[in-house]
């Protein structure tokens, strides 16, 4: 399925090339035409998205989704899920947090820092696409 370019992006931070291509294998499968962005560490997540809250972005849509690995070098996803949701600018874009532990403590810092969403790597398809469907905006 070729992405649609007029689409809001689908941001996935993960500094493991296999989980991020399992996840946009997910998306796939969920039928996600949104352009994806794939970037490999959270430092490099929170350059892209300083540029939408000090206006640098020039004509680039802002992304509707982030799913976001937590264990990263550098800036952790909670690192990066802390500063987004603090900028104003990026309120409209859903953030899921994704991760490889089943750690209850996890999820709830995840909820407390303004997740919408904290998933176990990989989620069941079915249940996956709904949560998708329901983020991902035109």
């Amino acid at each position: 399925m070729k992405a649609d370019a007029l689409l809001s992006p689908v941001m996935i931070v993960d500094d493991d090339d296999n989980d991020a291509l399992l996840a946009a294998r997910c998306l796939k499968q969920a039928g996600v035409k949104n352009p994806l962005l794939h970037f490999r560490s959270g430092a490099d997540a929170f350059q892209f998205l300083r540029k939408f809250c000090s206006g640098e972005s020039g004509t680039k849509r802002l992304p509707c989704l982030m799913l976001l690995d937590v264990n990263m070098s550098e800036l952790s996803g909670f690192d990066v899920l802390l500063w987004a949701r603090q900028q104003p600018e990026l309120k409209p874009m859903k953030i899921f947090v994704l991760s490889g532990a089943s750690e209850e403590h996890d999820a709830r810092i995840a909820a407390k820092l303004g997740a919408d969403e904290y998933l176990q790597k990989f989620p069941q398809p079915a249940a996956f696409a709904q949560l998708v469907a329901n983020a991902v905006t035109e």
